[in-house]
């Protein structure tokens, strides 16, 4: 993921919360669909990326998937507190979701960068 994909996932997460927080649930719900298909195309980029990459190890690829699961599970649960029309739990997921979406890039970043410096093309 690089700075601009991320800034659009961020960006997306900011008009969830805005639509959350003025009771619009159903567009709510609509638009985090749009960013699980968004994050889902650059989630597999990635892996296609560290797949291709000699020099990966096995233990550094550990950590990206650990911090998908945490994305994927924070994206269940938001979606299920705008399913159940609950604000407050859906806002706190998806303050958490902005700050996983920038560990995962730095984290990206680092074992892209491992991966034979492909990653500057990544996502473009």
């Amino acid at each position: 993921m690089n700075t601009t994909t991320r800034d659009v996932l961020v960006h997306t997460v900011a008009d969830v919360r805005w639509l959350v927080e003025h009771g619009s649930f159903v567009s709510a719900a609509k638009r985090l669909g749009e960013l699980r298909l968004m994050l889902e195309r650059v989630l597999l980029a990635e892996t296609a990326l560290v797949q291709r990459g000699d020099s990966v190890r096995a233990e550094d690829a550990e950590r990206p998937q650990a911090e998908i699961n945490s994305l994927e599970r924070t994206l269940d649960s938001v979606a299920s507190a705008i399913t159940h029309e609950t604000a407050e739990l859906a806002i706190a997921g998806l303050g958490t979701l902005e700050r996983l979406l920038v560990q995962h890039e730095r984290t990206a970043r680092t074992l892209l960068s491992t991966a034979g410096g492909q990653f500057a093309d990544a996502n473009r």
